[in-house]
């Protein structure tokens, strides 16, 4: 008996140390589980990079010491801040397909074969460039291939003097399948970098120095898709750029405007819910006054009704009473003329009576 009890509490041990052991996982809210289970391509992004970006952040900062993109700034550039500009939706508009108003074309050649390219620059983009060029050192910096980016920049700048450095996809970082613009490669100090660009997921790293311009693309008007022309967001970007070359240092002043931006909406929404709670009071007392006017107008309905049907009854008794009055003035007069009929009759025999007895007075004479 005593074996018996022993070989079982040995196979009871092997069965709890063959068991896996099982992980802690951490429960994750209801809103983060609706994200991972349908997300869009931003918030996966976000969310993967979240995750990975701890892990990776000291291989992202060995490499950063290795690679350098440009080289040391020339003696024009000096003491300039280094503007990086993005191509695509951000200073120019390209497309497979010819539309209304496209000002250059140029063939490209894929693995996938030859196409035609459509390209229309963004307003005001000649002035803004030849002002940029005069007061920092201007870099594009893009994630397009470079058959495709040079022959853009080509018509946009022939002599290169508008455009320092030329940077396309093979200066980007690959993280998590999207190309990333790391501004600690281009060998210069990072208070003094300023990046433009559509994408905020192309300058996730260094957000302080970025600004986001909204994208040059189609808009439908009036059921068809065209470009604005009166776009004028590169004036709106360069008169920040002009802040930042008077204070001298670019995230001060990007952090400042940011900050007023933030109190300029949160003004904006307390007078939206101001408004929207004086519009909804407006609205309650309309609704009342409605209500009211309804009531009163029912009632007035009411009585007007009563009024008329009173009025209608009336007349029904007027009509009647002047029907019995014709009925009987009929009957008085078919009565009235049954007895001159009968009295007729009654003058007419006196009358023949009077006759034959003068008749016989005659005879007898």
């Amino acid at each position: 008996m005593n074996q018996i009890k022993f070989e079982q509490t040995n196979k009871t041990i092997e069965n709890e140390s063959v068991q896996p052991t099982r992980k802690i996982r951490r429960k994750l809210p209801n809103k983060s589980l609706q994200l991972l289970k349908e997300p869009t391509k931003q918030q996966q992004f976000y969310f993967e990079f979240a995750k990975v970006f701890e892990k990776t952040k000291k291989k992202i900062q060995r490499t950063r010491q290795l690679v350098k993109l440009l080289p040391k700034q020339r003696k024009r550039d000096r003491g300039k801040i280094t503007l990086c500009l993005d191509l695509d939706l951000t200073l120019i508009y390209s497309q497979f397909t010819p539309f209304e108003g496209y000002e250059f074309t140029f063939t490209l050649q894929n693995k996938n074969g030859t196409h035609n390219v459509y390209v229309k620059k963004r307003p005001f983009l000649e002035e803004f460039l030849t002002r940029c060029s005069e007061l920092f050192e201007v870099v594009l910096f893009t994630a397009s291939q470079r058959e495709y980016a040079e022959k853009i920049v080509n018509w946009l700048d022939p002599d290169r003097k508008l455009i320092r450095y030329r940077l396309y996809r093979n200066a980007c970082s690959m993280f998590l399948g999207n190309y990333l613009k790391d501004l600690s490669l281009l060998n210069r100090e990072i208070s003094s970098i300023v990046i433009v660009d559509d994408v905020p997921a192309s300058f996730c790293f260094h957000k302080q120095n970025a600004l986001q311009i909204p994208p040059f693309t189609m808009k439908p008007v009036n059921g068809q898709k065209t470009l604005d022309i009166s776009d004028n967001q590169l004036q709106a970007i360069m008169k920040i750029l002009l802040q930042i070359v008077k204070n001298g240092n670019a995230l001060k002043t990007i952090s400042q405007i940011r900050s007023s931006q933030k109190k300029k909406l949160k003004e904006l929404k307390r007078k939206s819910s101001k408004g929207t709670k004086k519009f909804h009071k407006k609205k309650k007392h309309f609704s009342l006054k409605k209500l009211k006017n309804k009531n009163h107008n029912n009632k007035n309905n009411t009585i007007e009704n009563e009024n008329i049907q009173s009025n209608n009854h009336q007349i029904d008794n007027i009509e009647i009473e002047n029907t019995e009055n014709e009925f009987e003035r009929k009957s008085s007069s078919e009565n009235e003329s049954e007895s001159d009929i009968e009295m007729g009759f009654i003058l007419d025999r006196k009358r023949k009576k009077k006759k034959k007895r003068l008749r016989h007075i005659f005879s007898i004479l």
